[in-house]
Parts: C-alpha cells; structure tokens; sequence
C-alpha cells in the first residue's frame, strides 16, 4: 500500500471492533539506503514515532494511549528480532508488503500472545509508516501448547506401557502401533497390511480368527481373542489382542484401535500347572488307595486274630476295631473314587458305611431298618475321617446294645446345613439305653463315648447332646470347613486299643 488514506480505508472495518487492537508507526526522516538492510530497520524502529493506537493496543503493554502516542517503537514495545527481521526483509526487497507475526510481551506480569498483521507505506522508495492489527492468541496459544504437552505425554506412556496398542484402518492395514506392539511383532508396524498379519498367525488359528473379527464389524462388539503369531525370526509367541471397532459419522466401518500382550508365559504357566494337577491327582490317587489296602490288610490280621480264639470278648473287642478301621478304609476308598480327591458327599459316606458295619453285625436273628436323608453336604478329608468314626460308633452301639434283645430295629440319620454348620442327628428305637448328657457331660469310662468326645472336639463341635427320648437320640452340630485337622485323625484313645490290642 502506497499510502495512509489506502492503509485507514482499508483497515476502517476493523478499528470499531472492540476485542481487536490497531497501531500506526510513522518513520522520519526516511532510512538511509546506503546503511545495510539490518541497519536500517534498527534505525527505522527508533526513529519512529506512534502516531495511531487504541486503549487495546495500549493496555496490552501496561500503559493508556494517552502516554505512549508519539512514542518510538523500541520505548514501548521491548527490543525483538521478528519487528527487524520484518523491516530488513522489506529494505532487501525494496517493495511494500503484509506480514504476520506472533510476539509475546509482558504486561502485569502476565505473558500476551499476539498475532500482528502489518502494512506498510512507501515514500520515495522507503518506509514512510507502518500500520497494524493485533490479535490477542494467548488462550489459543495456551491450549495448543496444553495439547502439545498432553501429546508427548500420551507418547511417552505409550512408549513405556507393558502393553501393545494398535490402531489399524478399515482395509485392516496398521497405522499405528507403540513400542511394544512392535516388540511383540517383531517387526515395526510402519505400512504393516493385513496379508502380513494374516501370515504371522499360526495355521491352525487363522480361521477362528478371520471369523471373529468379521464378527466383531458386523456385531459391532468386542473382538477379544488369544492365538499363535509366528515372528520373522521365527519364534512363535502366543498373544492376547482385545480390540473395539471404529465408526464414522455416516455409520462406516473405519478400523479398530485395540491392545496386544505376549501371554507365552501365562500359557505356559498353566500348562505346567495342569502337568502339575495331573502329577498330584495321580500321586492322591496312589496315596488314598495305598492306604486303603494297608488298612484292609490290617483289617484282615484282625479278623484272622478273631478267627484263632474262642474268647468272645477278645471278638467282641477285635470286631469294634476292625470296624473303625474300615470306616477310615471307607473314606479314603471314597476320596480314590472322588474327581477331585478332596471332597466326599456325606450321604454316600453313611451309606457305605452303615452297609459295612450291617455286613459284620447283622444276622438272621436281627434284621435292621435304615432310615438316612441328607443334603449335598461335602465334607474334606480332616471332617470325613472322624466324622465317620462317629458314624461308626453310633451305629456300631445301636446293634450291641440297642437292639441286643430286638429281632428288628430302625435307625434314622438326618444331616443338612445350617448356615456354615451341619447339624447330624441320629436315632434308633432300641430299649436299653437311658440318660441325657452334653459334651461336656459324657461318661469317661467308655472308650466308644471317649472316643465320640475326642472326635467331636476334633470337629470343632459347637452342640452335642445324647437323649434316650423313644430309644437312643444323638445331635451335633460341627463346622463345615476345617483346612488342618486338630489333632492326629486317628486319637489317642484309638491309639491306646490298638496298642492295647497289638502292644
């Protein structure tokens, strides 16, 4: 522009906007063309003088328009490289033109970003005046610096993260892929296509992979699956990828964005720990049944001890133990049987044992009724053992003593859970039994009520009591879970018979 009148037309629209600020430098006298392009512009901007200006403009370098018109350059806006390189750029080219600069200057302590557009007027060849408009960019310059941050922080956490991130395109080629993606690749994702994904993954996987991304687009779901990927050099990893298809404003299918992990130690985590499952049921299973056969050996010595005397109360006495013994054989053999070695259904543990002690006691002469209701009640191995040592006790008692005149009997056994408790009863209509006890109140001086005590405590029985209502009756409430056996399994006063027996 050639002159003022040119510069104020066309500036006219923009001096009544009140969010903008506008200057007007006139230089005199004119520069000097024989002093250097750099000198000239020093020169210019001192010898300038404020002729135009706004409260914006001013207020932006802490001031009125009042108190900086007729100013030079330099006395109001700090010395900076952009206003010269601005003017020696116009002495070098020796014609008029608009530019746009972004300064930053103080005011209250604050810093402005500015964005000036400027023009010029020539006289004679040389700057005559400079006219400007500047816009206050400081909350846009914040929010992309804030942005700039923000992004290489999101670059450094995807750098570092232990997870791969992807992102790929709607032909399914790669467009992005961190750090560790690329590490579990083994190769860069840089212009990566979906042939060469499709040829990492292992043969036996590629189809039920095709199938669920397709399914995934059409489903608009998840896709999440594990499978085998063969590196370049020839390492075969498994991997986990989880990813979340993408759509655009229209409805169109553009890509996924997703996770990848290297799950090969995981996968062989477990498969050395199902080796190992398998090593431990097989070793249980050996353990169980070997003690199973170690205890029906020895309940086959006494039975050969019974079968060498005529001292029925030698029998009588041999007859019990062997009985406890098989009721310890009956819930291992149960725990062989078992999938999973650790539990047994109580129901099945009475009926077998009830069966054994019927085979041993039972005689034309007597013929005994079973009554046994129970729900899916599971006992572990420290609860089974002397749970049916109890089982055994009671049972054993109804056809010695209960039914000892009697050519028939009933025994009713009910078990069912009580919250966190099973609570057992049983009963008979025997006619020699009278008394009420406890637990605290059972008699010492037998060895089948000592016994019962002992095992009751072993199960953390928190209610026992014994009635003779209608015949024999026996209650006890006891914990359902028990990790470590209080006490050996078989007791003391069991240990103390078969040393009596065998000592």
């Amino acid at each position: 522009m050639t002159s003022d009148t040119e510069v104020l037309t066309y500036l006219k629209p923009f001096l009544d906007n009140e969010s903008l600020s506008y200057f007007s430098f006139e230089f005199s006298p004119p520069i000097d063309s024989s002093l250097s392009y750099k000198e000239q512009a020093v020169r210019a901007l001192k010898n300038s003088r404020l002729v135009m200006c706004n409260e914006n403009f001013a207020r932006a370098y802490n001031s009125k328009k009042d108190q900086i018109l007729n100013k030079s350059y330099y006395e109001i806006i700090p010395e900076h490289d952009e206003a010269l390189i601005f003017l020696e750029e116009f002495a070098r080219k020796e014609f008029s033109f608009e530019n746009e600069i972004v300064t930053e200057v103080e005011s209250d302590g604050t810093t402005l970003h500015t964005l000036n557009n400027i023009w010029c007027t020539i006289k004679e060849k040389h700057i005559h005046s400079i006219f400007g408009i500047d816009i206050n960019i400081t909350e846009q310059v914040e929010r992309e610096r804030a942005v700039e941050k923000h992004e290489k922080m999101l670059s450094k956490i995807l750098s570092v993260i232990p997870v791969g991130i992807y992102q790929h395109n709607e032909h399914g080629n790669l467009t992005f892929g961190n750090a560790m993606a690329e590490k579990i690749l083994g190769q860069s994702v840089d212009g990566a296509t979906l042939d060469e994904w499709l040829k990492k993954i292992h043969t036996d996987d590629k189809a039920r992979i095709l199938e669920a991304f397709n399914q995934s687009i059409e489903s608009r779901n998840r896709f999440s699956e594990e499978y085998r990927i063969t590196r370049n050099n020839g390492d075969m990893v498994h991997v986990l990828t989880e990813s979340e298809p993408i759509y655009d404003e229209n409805d169109r299918f553009q890509g996924m964005i997703g996770f990848l992990s290297d799950i090969s130690q995981r996968i062989e985590f477990e498969r050395k720990l199902q080796q190992s499952i398998i090593e431990r049921e097989l070793l249980l299973a050996e353990i169980h049944h070997r003690v199973k056969n170690n205890l029906a050996i020895v309940s086959g010595l006494i039975d050969l001890q019974r079968y060498s005397n005529n001292n029925e109360v030698l029998d009588s006495e041999l007859l019990n133990t062997r009985t406890r013994i098989m009721s310890i054989a009956s819930v291992h053999k149960l725990l062989y049987e078992s999938e999973n070695f650790s539990d047994i259904s109580i129901k099945k543990l009475i009926k077998k044992l009830c069966k054994e002690i019927k085979k041993s006691y039972e005689s034309d002469q007597l013929k005994v009724k079973f009554r046994i209701t129970a729900g899916p009640v599971f006992l572990n191995a420290n609860r089974a053992v002397p749970f049916g040592l109890i089982v055994n006790e009671l049972v054993t008692n109804s056809y010695k003593h209960g039914f000892k005149n009697k050519k028939a009997g009933t025994i009713t056994i009910h078990v069912e859970s009580v919250e966190d408790q099973v609570r057992f009863s049983y009963s008979d209509d025997g006619d020699t039994f009278s008394g009420n006890y406890t637990q605290s109140s059972i008699p010492k001086d037998s060895l089948g009520f000592q016994l019962i005590y002992n095992l009751s405590v072993q199960l953390s029985s928190s209610h026992l009591e014994i009635s003779d209502a209608g015949g024999f009756n026996f209650t006890m409430d006891f914990e359902r879970e028990n990790i470590s056996a209080k006490g050996s399994t078989i007791n003391k006063a069991f240990g103390n018979e078969l040393k009596q027996l065998f000592g």
